[in-house]
């Protein structure tokens, strides 16, 4: 026997599939989740249609559940970037963004002497760039553009509790006991995938 109809709805919001996305997916029409989801007491569909779409939303949550389970156990050290590129705060930023464009980082973690002290976004230097006269713009210091340090994590930090701490900064800094030891970004969660 399957499920109550309602239960679509829920199951699909819960997995984060939409209409489309649920009817590409099992190849049933979007009209007709959208009839079963607003109207179940008056769509009699064939049990056939129906459990294709059970079918596929337990499999989805079988899935989900077993990457919770990974995500839950893998850690920040287990996907951090060992190689840390640092700007220096008396660096031209002109040198560092340089360095940015040609390394593919979209930001660099600023160092003064052996702290970190700031960092170095894209955004920021567009910034800088913008409201600094053309001819004063090559004497422009890290210093001058940088940000807020990115948040420093431990290494034996699930993965799972840095992905919201993602949503808002551009990376977060691993450490272990006292030293730094990695950077993390948005495409290091990228690794989940390989090592799942």
């Amino acid at each position: 026997m399957l499920p109550d109809l309602k239960e679509i709805a829920r199951k699909r919001k819960e997995l984060g599939l939409t209409q489309n996305g649920l009817a590409k997916l099992t190849g049933v029409s979007r009209s007709w989740i959208a009839k079963v989801e607003t109207e179940p007491q008056r769509l009699m569909p064939s049990y056939a249609q129906a459990k294709k779409v059970f079918d596929h939303l337990e499999k989805q949550e079988k899935a989900r559940t077993v990457k919770m389970k990974l995500m839950k156990s893998l850690t920040v050290g287990e996907i951090h970037n060992a190689k840390i590129e640092y700007a220096d705060v008396s660096e031209r930023i002109e040198e560092a963004w340089g360095r940015m464009k040609r390394n593919c980082y979209s930001q660099l973690p600023v160092r003064e002497d052996e702290r970190i002290v700031g960092s170095l976004t894209e955004r920021g230097v567009v910034g800088k760039i913008l409201e600094t006269d053309q001819q004063d713009l090559r004497d422009v210091k890290v210093r001058d553009a940088m940000e807020d340090p990115f948040p420093m994590i431990n290494v034996r930090t699930p993965i799972f509790a840095i992905v919201d701490l993602l949503r808002n900064t551009q990376a977060v800094i691993s450490f272990d006991g006292q030293k730094t030891v990695g950077i993390v970004t948005n495409t290091d969660l990228g690794k989940v995938f390989e090592l799942t």
